[in-house]
This record gives C-alpha cells, structure tokens and sequence, in this order.
C-alpha cells in the first residue's frame, strides 16, 4: 500500500502545530507570572557619617514581564526568624518600590546589626538566604 502526498503531510503539520502552540502556551504562562531574582553579598558603601561602611547588600531584580511592587527585604536566619531594617547607615530603605521589566532595587542592611543579630540568636543560627515580598 502506497501513502499519498496528503496522507503524509497531514500528521506532520498536526503535530507541528500542536507542538507550536504547545511552546506559545508555555511563553504566555511564563510572561504572566511574577518573576523576581534576589542576590545577597557583602558590599562597601559610603555611610551617612561620610566613611566607607560595610553592608550586607540585598539585590532584587525583575526578571518577568509584569510590574512587581518590593514592600519588604529580610535576611532568614535558620531558626526562622527574620532581620531587617528600616534605616541603615547607607540612610533609609528605598523601599516600597515598582519594579518594571528588568529595574532593580538594592537594599543596605548594616553589617554589624546583622552579625549582632546573629550572634544573640542560640549559637548555631546562621543566615539562610535574602528574601523580597511584593504586594500581591
């Protein structure tokens, strides 16, 4: 038995466009949903008295499509717990803040409050990781 022309190209150009719309449904859904990236490192910045002061630097970055409002930065400790700060010594948070489509923010928090808080945590608690909330 001998396969037409027709009956060859029609189960290629179904799959092909299942396949499409397969990955166009997967783009939309990643394109609707929030999408922040969070860093955390040490950083020297000039301090409000005019020196150069340490920071324990919290990057957040909108990597999505859609506008994300930061409210609040934190550092978790593993106890679960929280530390942040309303001003450092860097001055105030910039914080809340709108982030478009790849803007960014950076907040400041002072090193020696963050190891102070750490240390009068029991023994064994260490920082886990930056987090960021958003509005919604």
């Amino acid at each position: 038995m001998q396969l037409s022309l027709p009956d060859i190209l029609t189960p290629l150009i179904a799959l092909y466009a299942a396949i499409l719309s397969t990955m166009l449904a997967v783009r939309e859904a990643r394109k609707d949903k929030r999408q922040v990236q969070v860093t955390c490192k040490m950083a020297l910045a000039p301090s409000l008295a005019g020196d150069i002061g340490e920071f324990v630097s919290v990057q957040a970055v909108n990597t999505g499509h859609r506008p994300v409002e930061i409210q609040m930065a934190c550092l978790l400790m593993s106890n679960g717990k929280q530390f942040t700060q309303m001003r450092s010594n860097a001055g105030p948070l910039p914080l809340p803040k709108k982030l478009e489509d790849g803007d960014s923010v950076t907040v400041l928090f002072d090193y020696l409050q963050v190891k102070k808080a750490a240390t009068e945590q029991a023994p064994k608690v260490v920082f886990t990781k930056a987090v960021v909330t958003d509005a919604q």
